[in-house]
């Protein structure tokens, strides 16, 4: 399952990515920033481990590429567990 937005990046701008997040037991969640179209190049991807308390995460991304259509996705699959 992924969750995504529309998130162009131009070449050499930092970009700064903030989310709140928790889940119902502990698990990870991965976040990418990647390419919308084949071969779907991840740009930027981290995982993140979840908790049951709602948590602020902060990441910083350099772009070292330009693509006006680059979706941001925060990937929620392959865990039962539920993300909110």
């Amino acid at each position: 399952v992924q969750v995504s937005q529309a998130a162009p990046i131009v070449n050499g701008k930092f970009y700064t990515i903030t989310f709140m997040a928790k889940a119902d037991a502990a698990r990870q969640m991965t976040v990418n920033l990647q390419q919308a179209g084949s071969p779907y190049t991840t740009y930027f991807g981290q995982t993140v481990d979840l908790t049951t308390t709602a948590q602020t995460y902060t990441l910083t991304y350099l772009s070292t590429v330009t693509d006006a259509s680059s979706l941001f996705k925060f990937y929620v699959g392959g865990n039962s567990t539920c993300v909110n």
